[in-house]
C-alpha cells in the first residue's frame, strides 16, 4: 500500500500541463539534489597524514559554523575519507567562517567564498571560489578524478 501511495504521490508531478516532461522531475521521479562536497587534509612538513599518525583523533575534531556545531567529519569506515575532514558546501554567498576544532586546544579558522546559484528547480548549487585557512589562501586541489570535490592541503 505503500508503495502504491508513494507512486500515485510521483504522478501529478511527471509532466507539465502541455504534456512535456517536467525537468525537475524526469520520467515522472524527483531529482537527487547534488551536494558538493569539500576536503581539508592535514598534513606535517615531511607530508605525512596527521589524522591517520595519530596527531589529531578522527572522533574530536569538530566544524562551527555560525550557531552550528558538525560532528563526525572524518569517516572513519568510508574508504578514502578516513584520513580528511570531510563537509558540505553551504552557507551564504560570499565569504563564510567556519571554526574547525581538532581538539580542545586547538581550532582553525577556514573561511571558504562560495558563489550560491538556484536552480529552476529550486535546487540550491554552492561553487567553491576560494578557500583560505588560517589567513593563508590555499589552492584547490581536485580531490578525485572526477573533478567534481576538491580539496586543500595545509601544513602544520
Amino acid at each position: 500500500m505503500k508503495k502504491l501511495l508513494f507512486v500515485l504521490l510521483l504522478l501529478p508531478f511527471g509532466c507539465n500541463e502541455d504534456g512535456k516532461e517536467d525537468p525537475c522531475f524526469p520520467n515522472g521521479f524527483v531529482i537527487d539534489p547534488l551536494v558538493r562536497n569539500f576536503f581539508i587534509e592535514l598534513v606535517n612538513t615531511d607530508g605525512e597524514n596527521l589524522i591517520e599518525n595519530g596527531t589529531f583523533k578522527r572522533d574530536e575534531i569538530e566544524l562551527r559554523y555560525k550557531e552550528s556545531k558538525i560532528t563526525g567529519v572524518v569517516f572513519e569506515s568510508v574508504a578514502g575519507l578516513e584520513n580528511v575532514i570531510t563537509m558540505n558546501l553551504f552557507g551564504d554567498e560570499g565569504d563564510n567562517v567556519f571554526l574547525v576544532d581538532l581538539n580542545a586546544s586547538v581550532t582553525d579558522t577556514l573561511t571558504l567564498n562560495l558563489t550560491k546559484t538556484v536552480t529552476e528547480c529550486g535546487i540550491t548549487d554552492f561553487s567553491l571560489n576560494s578557500a583560505t585557512y588560517n589567513s593563508m589562501e590555499k589552492a584547490l586541489l581536485p580531490f578525485n578524478e572526477n573533478g567534481d570535490s576538491e580539496k586543500i592541503v595545509v601544513i602544520k
